[in-house]
């Protein structure tokens, strides 16, 4: 396993959410994947057939919407701890979270 990203602590992480791949640092209590996927690892996981059925969603850009309306209520709760500055969204997809945090922050994003 591979030490915390962010403090460093090497020991005692337990799995979160009784996911095995994921740590819970007992330290700073952040969660992380214990090994990270090679680069191979992500191309075959998020190839096209990802967004379109075959995988995780059965058509990602038609559910913009619906996506949207979700993520409306995650920026309502964000906004509870803060209502300016920047924003990063590392795992954006297309970016429909970032679409709309602009209106509150300053926004960017990354993704495979």
């Amino acid at each position: 396993m591979r030490a915390c990203p962010v403090c460093g602590n090497n020991s005692n992480q337990t799995d979160l959410w009784n996911m095995s791949h994921i740590a819970r640092c007992s330290v700073c209590g952040l969660g992380y994947v214990k090994q990270l996927p090679t680069l191979e690892e992500l191309a075959a996981i998020y190839a096209a057939d990802y967004w379109n059925g075959r995988k995780a969603y059965a058509d990602y850009l038609a559910d913009k919407v619906g996506t949207q309306l979700h993520f409306k209520h995650r920026i309502a709760s964000l906004r509870k701890f803060s209502s300016g500055g920047e924003l990063f969204e590392a795992g954006c997809a297309y970016g429909f979270f970032l679409e709309l945090a602009q209106a509150y922050w300053t926004v960017k994003g990354i993704d495979f």
